[in-house]
This record gives structure tokens, sequence and C-alpha cells, in this order.
């Protein structure tokens, strides 16, 4: 397989996410977000570098890099919910990139690497201002367990 620089191919990810899939202003904001970040740790990245082993070192960067929020006030690590959704958000750009036969496989979907969270921790994230019912995307992420919540019950 080719070696190519993956900014380029994350902006026709973003075209064809937008003018074919027509996901949301809110989703491709999101792809945006998660794909900045992957750049923020690995500047040059290229389709090579996609791999277990690179992945594995972005989500413990994740957990460690020191950020300031607020008002000035320096915190360390991210929710679980957060690191899922960076996961899920990837995992959808690298399924597009073989998918284009631009790498073998997505490495977000090896069950080594398999994303595991509480139950509560994902009763948490859910909005309880709503009465919708939710389901858990990809719920390979949460050890199988898919959750519905539905406020008032």
């Amino acid at each position: 397989m080719t070696d190519l620089p993956l900014t380029p191919l994350h902006q026709e990810f973003m075209g064809y996410s937008r003018f074919t899939r027509q996901v949301s202003p809110h989703t491709l904001r999101g792809y945006h977000d998660a794909f900045d970040l992957l750049l923020k740790r690995y500047p040059d990245m290229t389709t090579s570098m996609i791999s277990p082993e690179t992945l594995i070192t972005f989500f413990q960067w994740l957990q460690t890099r020191q950020r300031v929020v607020g008002r000035g006030a320096l915190r360390q690590g991210v929710k679980k919910s957060t690191i899922a959704t960076y996961w899920r958000k990837l995992s959808k750009f690298f399924s597009w990139l073989v998918f284009k036969r631009l790498i073998p496989d997505n490495p977000l979907q090896n069950k080594a690497l398999e994303f595991r969270a509480s139950a509560t921790t994902i009763e948490n994230t859910l909005s309880a201002k709503t009465s919708n019912a939710y389901c858990v995307p990809y719920p390979q992420l949460f050890a199988g367990k898919i959750i519905s919540y539905v406020q008032g019950t």
C-alpha cells in the first residue's frame, strides 16, 4: 500500500461525510476535532503509521497530557466518554480508509484494543434533560452492553 499523508485524506473524508452521507454539522465538527487532536500528537501522520500500537500510544497520551481549562486550571486526562467519542470518530475515518483500500484494516476494530466503560459511566454521559430513549453507539466499545435510558424510568 502507498504511504500517504492523512490530512488531505481526512479533507476528502469530510467532504464525503458532508455531501454524500449528509451528516450533521455537529458530527462533522466531532470528526474534525478528533482528527486535529490526533495530528497534535502525530503532526506528520501517514497511512503507514496507522496501527494498533500508534493508537494505543495516542489514547495513553490523551489520558496523561496536561491541558488548560476554564480560567487557567490545569487538568490531566479525560473522561471515559471522551475517549469513546474520539474512538468512534477516528474509527469512522479509518473504516473509510479501508473502504478506499488505503489501509488494510481499521485498527480500532481490533478486539485487543476494545474500549470498555462501565454501565454507570455510559449512563452518566447521557443527557438527563430529554425524554428520548438512547442506545449507546458501537456497543462493542462498551463490553457488549447496550444501555437504554429514558428519563423518569
